[in-house]
């Protein structure tokens, strides 16, 4: 999130994700968590100058808005991926997160978006459709993982709200 301009605070913990385990690094005051997930969980990427000789790949914003959906706990919390949506909206491609939600391994993350938009009123000419695509996922999420098993159900998108809506918008707007 930090790469794209989605966040401006302070990092503490950076988050990699590789396909071979390794032990985290602390380098000065920033831990370096290396999360292994299977190659064919590496797409929606993009190069990034890390040095002025050498680039990495790292995730494009609309895959690092799915991904800190689907864990937030690795990203600041949900509330920071909700500011990072609303900083960024007017340079999203929203076809490219469309596409993206149609092959996202997990549904957790296409409920907590299409709250997400609805909430904010952002790209909603697309919410019957990403809608759409959580018909078969069961159960409720919780908007928040890391809060409460507690609030109100909203059954259109299959998630607990257990985190105040109007201070989210007001983390956002004010």
């Amino acid at each position: 999130m930090r790469i794209h301009g989605m966040t401006t605070h302070a990092l503490r913990d950076v988050f990699i994700t590789t396909i071979k385990r390794k032990k985290e690094k602390k380098l000065g005051d920033i831990t370096y968590h290396f999360i292994c997930s299977k190659k064919e969980h590496f797409w929606g990427e993009t190069a990034h100058w890390a040095t002025r000789q050498e680039q990495v790949l790292v995730s494009d914003p609309e895959r690092t808005i799915l991904d800190g959906l689907d864990r937030p706990d690795l990203c600041g919390g949900v509330m920071d991926v909700v500011r990072g949506i609303w900083t960024a909206q007017k340079n999203l491609d929203l076809a490219k997160l469309k596409r993206y939600a149609g092959h996202f391994r997990t549904k957790a993350a296409l409920k907590r978006l299409g709250c997400i938009l609805e909430t904010l009123n952002i790209a909603t000419h697309w919410l019957p459709e990403l809608s759409g695509l959580i018909t078969d996922a069961k159960g409720y999420v919780l908007l928040d993982p890391q809060g409460s098993p507690k609030g109100k159900l909203i059954n259109r998108w299959g998630i607990r709200i257990n985190l105040d809506l109007e201070e989210l918008k007001a983390g956002v707007w004010g």
